[in-house]
């Protein structure tokens, strides 16, 4: 949070491994992790995660991506 100001807020922090791609998206006071196949489309994948925790009643802070 100590950098928002000067360069945006986080929408989530992405792990790259050697078969999987693992996604940490900030959430209220925690976080959700997921973990994926290396192949898979980056912003589609962020935006249909987002898409599901709207679906099911969470308001996320990811805005960036609905």
């Amino acid at each position: 949070k100590e950098f928002e100001d000067k360069i945006g807020r986080l929408d989530y922090t992405l792990i790259c491994r050697e078969s999987t791609l693992e996604f940490i998206f900030p959430f209220y006071e925690g976080i959700i992790f997921v973990v994926a196949n290396k192949n898979i489309l980056l912003s589609d994948t962020c935006k249909k995660i987002s898409e599901l925790l709207n679906l099911f009643g969470f308001d996320s802070e990811i805005s960036r991506f609905r």
